[in-house]
């Protein structure tokens, strides 16, 4: 892992430039890489501030703004949905709280988990790049994550669409544009 600042990739969308101070900043404050960060915001909206597509909007399956939170989501306002962490609520359509609530409450304990597994398993039963995992987690939850890993399988196959590998080729985009 990189803990470089985010610096917009070519071709990442006209979004993308408003919000990277944003998933700077937000990354920081979580201690979680950027690029890794902006990598998610990739893979889940392309750099969009929506509900998720084709999905009713008070649907407890419809995904929150750039990093697309589903999970603990308080629905009771579609129009604002929110997330508490830290002690604090979070309305999920206001950009930074949607960084802030997918680096801290989400990307930051998934790194933890995985890096505790692969501390307690060993390197060789997880040979790839931590954060393949930590994405992994991220879509699928840590703990369904660390049981296929600990049966010798692919976190992916209980991910939408390759989620960790394709996330992981965003984040190896992010950290080629900000030249390492």
């Amino acid at each position: 892992m990189d803990f470089v600042d985010f610096v917009v990739p070519q071709g990442w969308g006209n979004d993308f430039p408003q919000i990277a101070a944003s998933i700077n900043n937000q990354a920081h404050a979580a201690l979680v890489p950027a690029c890794a960060l902006a990598a998610i915001v990739m893979r889940e909206s392309g750099g969009r501030n929506i509900y998720q597509e084709r999905m009713p909007h008070d649907s407890p399956d419809c995904g929150y703004g750039y990093c697309q939170i589903t999970y603990g989501a308080d629905r009771s306002d579609p129009n604002h949905p929110t997330y508490n962490v830290d002690g604090k609520t979070y309305d999920l359509f206001d950009p930074s709280s949607n960084l802030y609530v997918a680096a801290k409450g989400f990307l930051a304990p998934a790194i933890t988990d995985m890096l505790n597994l692969r501390s307690s398993l060993g390197v060789g039963a997880m040979p790839q790049e931590i954060l393949l995992y930590a994405f992994a987690a991220y879509n699928a939850g840590s703990y369904r994550v660390s049981q296929v890993i600990r049966a010798a399988g692919d976190p992916d196959s209980i991910t939408t669409g390759g989620y960790g590998a394709a996330t992981l080729a965003f984040y190896h985009t992010a950290l080629a544009a900000a030249g390492n």
